[in-house]
C-alpha cells in the first residue's frame, strides 16, 4: 500500500507543468487545499500563480507523477522529479528543492534584515492586536462541536474558583447589581405586598403560581420573599405545602356546572379557569376526571349520530320507495351506515325486493 504520492500542477491554458509536490491525501483534497482562499493570500510564487488562475476562473490540473511506500522514499522521489524538471528547463513555481516542504530553502540576507527590523519595531501580540482578536469573537455563538470539545477537555479538572472567595468589594457590587429582590430599595420592590400577607395566603392553600398571577408579579418574587424568612419558618411552609390537600379559592365545580359552561355556553378552558381562579390545565384535568368529552369529540359524535337518526326516522313507505330506487349498498353509503344495518331495518319492516315496483318507478316494462 503506498504511503503517499508525488503530484504535479499543470496550467489549464497550455498544459505546462508549474508545480511538483507530495501528499498523503487524495489528489482532489490536496487541490482543494491549494485553492482555499486563505492559501491564496501569500506572496510565494506558487500562491500568486494560483491566485491569478482563480481570478481568471481557472483551476489547475492535478496529475499523479509517482508513488512511494515510505516517507523517506516519498521525499527522495519528489527531490528527483523536481531536479529532472529543472534540468529540462521547465519553469516551476516551487520555492525549494523538495523533500518535506521547505526543507533546504534559505532566506536571502535582505529578507532576514527586513524580518528582524519588523519584529523589533512591532511585536506580534501587541495589546491592540489582542483586543482586536477578542472583539471579533464577541457575539459569535460556539458550535455544538466546539462545546463538546471544550466539555471533554475540562472533564475531571477542578474549577478555577474552587477554594477561592469573593472580596468584600466584589460582594458589595454583586448585592447592589443583583437581579433578585434582595432589599426594599429595589425600584421594582412591591411595598403594597407585605411578607405577612404572602405567608397567610400560602398557609391558606394558595400556590406561588396563583399568587403571582393574581398580583401581577413573577414566581421568583414570591420565592425570594419567602427565602428572607427564618429557615425554620421556611421549612415549615415548604413541608406544609407538600402535605396539604389542594384547595381552590372559589371552589371546585360539579360535573353539571362544568358541562354547562364548557358544552352549552361554549366557554374555553381559559375562560372557565378565570371564573374559578385556576389555570386552563386544571380545568382540562377536571374535565378528564369527570368524564366530559372535548368539543371536537362531541362534534364528531353528533355528526355520526345525526346520520344514524336520519336513517332511523325513515318510515316503512319511504324505505320501500327508497329500496325500489337504490340497492342496499347505495342506501348504506348515502346514510353513512353499515349494510347489515340496512338489511336489519328492511327485515324489521318486512320489505322485500320488488322488481315490478322498481321497474314501474324507473319507467321500464317488466317482462
Amino acid at each position: 500500500m503506498p504511503y503517499g504520492v508525488v503530484y504535479g500542477l499543470y496550467d489549464p491554458c497550455n498544459d505546462e507543468l508549474r508545480y511538483i509536490g507530495q501528499t498523503t491525501q487524495s489528489l482532489k483534497r490536496r487541490l482543494y487545499g491549494h485553492m482555499f482562499s486563505s492559501n491564496l493570500k501569500g506572496t510565494r510564487h506558487c500562491q500568486r500563480w494560483l491566485a491569478k488562475l482563480r481570478s481568471l476562473n481557472f483551476i489547475p490540473v492535478i496529475r499523479q507523477l509517482g508513488e512511494a511506500t515510505s516517507k523517506e522514499n516519498l521525499d527522495a522521489l519528489e527531490i528527483r522529479l523536481i531536479a529532472e524538471a529543472q534540468t529540462l528547463g521547465i519553469s516551476l513555481t516551487n520555492h525549494s528543492s523538495g523533500g518535506g516542504g521547505a526543507k533546504g530553502y534559505k532566506h536571502t540576507e535582505e529578507f532576514k534584515r527586513r524580518l528582524s527590523e519588523r519584529m523589533k519595531i512591532k511585536p506580534i501580540w501587541t495589546p491592540k492586536h489582542m483586543a482586536h482578536l477578542a472583539s471579533m469573537k464577541i457575539g459569535v455563538p460556539r458550535s455544538i462541536e466546539t462545546k463538546v470539545k471544550i466539555s471533554a477537555s475540562r472533564k475531571g479538572q477542578f474549577s478555577a474558583w474552587k477554594g477561592r472567595h469573593h472580596s468584600e468589594e466584589s460582594k458589595t457590587k454583586i448585592r447592589s447589581n443583583g437581579k433578585f429582590w434582595r432589599d426594599a430599595e429595589h425600584y421594582k420592590y412591591r411595598h403594597d405586598i407585605p411578607t405577612e400577607l404572602i405567608i397567610q395566603k400560602i398557609q391558606e392553600g394558595f400556590s406561588k403560581a396563583q399568587l403571582a398571577k393574581d398580583w401581577g408579579v413573577s414566581e421568583s418574587f414570591i420565592y425570594c420573599r419567602i427565602k428572607k424568612l427564618a429557615p425554620e419558618i421556611q421549612s415549615n411552609l415548604i413541608q406544609k405545602g407538600r402535605n396539604r390537600i389542594p384547595t381552590f379559592p372559589k371552589g371546585r365545580p360539579t360535573k353539571e356546572d362544568l358541562q354547562t359552561l364548557y358544552i352549552i355556553q361554549n366557554k374555553t378552558d381559559y375562560e372557565i379557569g378565570d371564573l374559578y381562579g385556576v389555570t386552563n390545565g386544571t380545568i382540562s384535568k377536571w374535565r378528564k376526571e369527570l368524564g366530559i368529552i372535548t368539543k371536537s369529540q362531541l362534534a364528531r359524535l353528533s355528526a355520526k349520530c345525526g346520520r344514524r337518526d336520519k336513517f332511523g326516522l325513515l318510515t316503512s313507505e319511504q324505505l320501500t320507495e327508497l329500496y325500489a330506487l337504490m340497492s342496499q349498498k347505495a342506501i348504506a353509503e348515502k346514510y353513512k351506515v353499515s349494510r347489515p344495518t340496512v338489511v336489519a331495518r328492511l327485515a324489521r319492516f318486512g320489505i322485500k325486493f320488488n322488481r315490478e315496483l322498481r321497474a314501474k318507478i324507473n319507467g321500464k316494462i317488466c317482462f
